[in-house]
């Protein structure tokens, strides 16, 4: 047993294995690096997570650069970050739709 181990740490067998994640892009000066929402949206259509995290001291403008002008009431005009990967995933998906022939049906 190891001497240093956390007392209410999980034996081995009962531990999750180490994962690794990738960061893609970072910004020191509070602008959001432009390919964010695309390199996003292209890991959801694979499949895979995708995590944005903004992060700083109060009134940064952190969710001002997710969420967009306005919070949330004029997203249309000054979309943030989310904006553009729901709308980078639909766009995409929509593609796909065309390109396989899939068509919603008319209710």
């Amino acid at each position: 047993s190891d001497p240093h181990a956390h007392p209410d740490a999980l034996p081995p067998q009962q531990q999750q294995p180490e994962r690794r994640y990738r960061m893609t892009a970072a910004s020191d000066d509070g602008a959001a690096p432009a390919g964010v929402a695309r390199d996003a949206a292209e890991w959801l259509m694979q499949g895979f997570d995708a995590t944005v995290v903004a992060m700083g001291q109060s009134s940064t403008g952190k969710t001002h650069q997710m969420f967009g002008g306005g919070g949330g009431t004029h997203e249309h005009d000054k979309p943030g970050i989310a904006s553009h990967i729901f709308r980078a995933v639909f766009a995409a998906a929509g593609a796909e739709e065309t390109a396989s022939g899939v068509r919603e049906k008319k209710r």
